[in-house]
C-alpha cells in the first residue's frame, strides 16, 4: 500500500466577519483585555449604542479576533473618517488571515459610508504589527503626540 500524504497547513478555514452581537460581548470584553483595554460588557454595548462597530471573525463558530471601528469626523473635511481603535486575533488563531479579514471588512464598511481612508494607530514599539500594516497596504501617514493631562 502506498504511503498516505497527510496535506497540513497553518490556515484554518475561512474567517467569517460581522457585527458584533449581544451573545458576543464576553469574547470582546475578552480580546480588549489581552489589549490591556479592560472595558464592561455594558461599556461595549454603550458604545454600540451610540454607533460605534464592533467587527468580529469567527471560525467554526468561534470569535477568533475582533476590531473595533470609530468614525471621527473632522470640520475641515466633507467626510467621516474611519479609525480602527483595536484589532486583536486570539493567540491560537494567530497567521492565519483573521486579522487581515478584519482590515478588509473594516474597509469595506468604511467605502459603504462613503469614507476613502481606513485608519489606525500602531504603537511605536511594535515592530511586528507594523510590518503586517504595510504588508496589508498601509502607509505611515501621521506622527501623533501624547502626554498625560497632569
Amino acid at each position: 500500500m502506498a504511503g498516505r500524504r497527510v496535506l497540513t497547513s497553518t490556515r484554518v478555514l475561512k474567517a467569517v466577519t460581522r457585527s458584533a452581537q449581544p451573545e458576543d460581548l464576553h469574547e470582546v470584553v475578552r480580546l480588549l483585555g489581552a489589549l490591556g483595554a479592560g472595558a464592561s460588557e455594558e461599556q461595549v454595548a454603550q458604545f454600540l449604542r451610540l454607533g460605534g462597530e464592533v467587527l468580529v471573525a469567527t471560525v467554526l463558530g468561534q470569535v477568533s479576533g475582533i476590531a473595533v471601528l470609530e468614525w471621527l469626523h473632522p470640520q475641515q473635511s466633507a467626510r467621516a473618517e474611519a479609525w480602527l481603535t483595536a484589532l486583536v486575533t486570539d493567540a491560537p488563531a494567530r497567521h492565519r488571515g483573521i486579522a487581515r479579514a478584519l482590515l478588509e471588512e473594516a474597509a469595506r464598511r468604511a467605502r459603504q459610508a462613503g469614507g476613502d481612508r481606513l485608519r489606525l494607530g500602531c504603537p511605536l514599539e511594535r515592530d511586528d504589527l507594523r510590518a503586517f500594516l504595510a504588508a496589508a497596504g498601509f502607509e505611515p501617514r501621521l506622527l501623533v503626540f501624547e502626554r498625560p493631562t497632569v
